[in-house]
């Protein structure tokens, strides 16, 4: 049993003779019950601050685990992260990449399509020609006879000019003339000298030109226009008749669509019904016979490719 500061301050020794100074032994007692009542003060105090510190201890282990254990997933969710956003970096370089790649590709072609549209829309082609012709027979049809006979010996100079242009990517222009001096180097019609005369049925001048709008991939619409001028009747060979044919000019109309292998077209001619003949003959040296030109006319057609 434990002793108290208390039992050892209220402690009775029995008395007996010759014995122990009764006040020294009280006063020894009352220093002796003090001293172990501040030991035991200090002890208890002691072991409180033990069990706080215990305490203490333990709850910075269980802090230290946790902590533990959060760097340690953290660390692992930093891995997995890292590895997730160096995969999707992967997978998006290489799919700029190739998009890139796509779009480049996609340039260049647009590139080599403008250089190639800016090279035809800035190209202006045109031809020229002089020439002469000698011919000993120059065939020629007479729709009197409906048959072909050889004319005497002629002779072609002329001067051709011809030009198209690319106004833009889907519009073309075109234009041409031409001068013809047709005329006999010798012969004779009739009883008549005919060289140096002019053959008849060959007009002086030329001129016709054009216009190509394509206003769809497949669809494309032409307005063209040609002047024929003057020339002398046919049976005028002598040169002698007063008159020569009139002049004309007309415009033509044409509408093109293509559909898969098939080709539409719808075409409507002498577009403002120009009054005009082609072919006159002479009857005298002041009169004369003509065939009237068909006036306004459509004509449709429908072709298949093969290819």
């Amino acid at each position: 049993m434990r002793i108290t500061p208390l039992d050892v301050r209220n402690h009775v020794f029995p008395r007996r003779m010759n014995g122990y100074d009764r006040e020294e032994v009280d006063t020894f007692l009352r220093m002796v019950s003090g001293d172990y009542e501040i030991a035991m003060r200090e002890l208890q105090s002691a072991r409180e601050k033990i069990g706080q510190l215990e305490q203490r201890v333990t709850e910075l282990l269980s802090n230290e685990r946790l902590l533990q254990e959060t760097l340690t997933t953290a660390q692992h969710l930093s891995q997995d992260l890292k590895q997730t956003a160096m995969k999707e970096a992967e997978m998006m370089i290489s799919e700029a990449e190739i998009q890139g790649e796509k779009v480049l590709d996609a340039a260049h072609r647009r590139a080599a399509r403008l250089a190639e549209d800016l090279r035809e829309m800035k190209l202006l082609r045109g031809r020229v020609a002089a020439y002469q012709i000698d011919l000993e027979n120059e065939i020629y049809f007479s729709p009197l006879t409906f048959s072909n006979i050889n004319l005497e010996p002629t002779r072609r100079r002329g001067l051709e000019l011809e030009s198209s242009w690319r106004a833009t990517q889907t519009v073309d222009l075109r234009a041409g003339f031409a001068w013809i001096d047709a005329r006999f180097r010798s012969g004779v019609y009739n009883g008549t000298d005919v060289s140096g005369n002019k053959v008849p049925l060959v007009p002086e001048r030329l001129a016709s030109g054009g216009v190509s709008w394509r206003f769809t991939p497949q669809s494309r619409a032409n307005l063209s226009a040609r002047y024929v001028g003057r020339q002398r009747f046919d049976n005028d060979q002598d040169n002698t008749h007063q008159g020569q044919q009139p002049s004309y000019a007309v415009a033509d109309l044409k509408l093109e669509q293509r559909v898969a292998r098939w080709d539409l077209a719808l075409e409507v001619r002498n577009l403002f019904n120009r009054k005009y003949f082609s072919y006159g003959t002479a009857t005298s040296a002041t009169s004369f016979s003509a065939l009237p030109a068909t006036g306004i006319a459509a004509y449709a057609s429908v072709g298949y490719r093969l290819d």
